[in-house]
């Protein structure tokens, strides 16, 4: 399948891919294909903690977010099957003050 992959570091800056998966592969597999990734904990549990050496520095409330469609996901990327011409981006962000698990 084909997909569109996307890591936005900052505004200005951002890497864009077209790439062909196979079908039944997850969103942290193409992100592990297309890019340097460091993470914790394992399987559907997987936490992305740095893409190509860019640290979310937890002390900083930052991390990484991805998204589908340009709707973040409530599905961890070790979850989520990737679609046909599905558009994922991983974005670098930061927790806000009054963010609460509810």
């Amino acid at each position: 399948i084909q997909v569109t992959h996307t890591i936005t570091i900052s505004q200005t800056e951002h890497k864009a891919d077209t790439v062909m998966m196979d079908a039944g592969t997850t969103a942290l597999d193409l992100l592990k294909k297309t890019a340097t990734v460091r993470t914790q904990g394992e399987g559907t549990n997987t936490f992305v903690t740095q893409i190509n050496g860019i640290l979310a520095d937890a002390n900083k409330k930052e991390f990484w977010a991805f998204y589908v469609n340009g709707t973040q996901s409530d599905t961890g990327a070790g979850s989520y099957k990737l679609q046909k011409n599905d558009n994922i981006e991983w974005k670098r962000e930061t927790f806000k003050e009054d963010f609460q698990i509810k």
